[in-house]
C-alpha cells in the first residue's frame, strides 16, 4: 500500500544499468555513443567518442573492426560498467566484446 510520498529514485552503484551503444560511420573515420539507462529506463549517463581512420584504411574490415574494439574500450566506464550492454549486430565485428 502506497502512503501517497512522491520519493525521488535515485541511481546507485548496486542498481542494474544498461548502456546502449551505437557507431556511426562519418567522413572521418567512426563515432561511437553509449547511452546508460535504468532498469526501468530512467537516464543515468552519455557519453560519446570518435576514432579517426586513414583514408587508406576506410574500408578495410581490419581498420573498421580495430577502431570499434579502440572505441568500446574507451567509451565503457572501467569502474562501472552497465549490466546488459544492447548494440546492432550489423554495427559490431566479431569479436568485439571478447576482447
Amino acid at each position: 500500500m502506497s502512503n501517497g510520498s512522491n520519493q525521488t529514485k535515485h541511481h546507485n552503484a548496486q542498481e542494474s544499468v544498461v548502456g546502449w551503444l551505437r557507431f556511426v560511420e562519418d567522413a572521418g573515420g567512426i563515432r561511437a555513443a553509449l547511452f546508460i539507462t535504468t532498469g526501468e529506463g530512467e537516464p543515468v549517463d552519455f557519453c560519446f567518442t570518435h576514432a579517426n581512420i586513414p583514408q587508406s584504411n576506410r574500408y578495410g574490415t581490419d581498420a573498421r573492426a580495430g577502431a570499434i574494439i579502440h572505441l568500446v574500450k574507451k567509451i565503457l566506464p572501467v569502474d562501472s560498467s552497465p549490466t546488459l550492454l544492447l548494440g546492432l549486430a550489423d554495427e559490431m565485428p566479431q569479436g568485439t566484446y571478447g576482447e
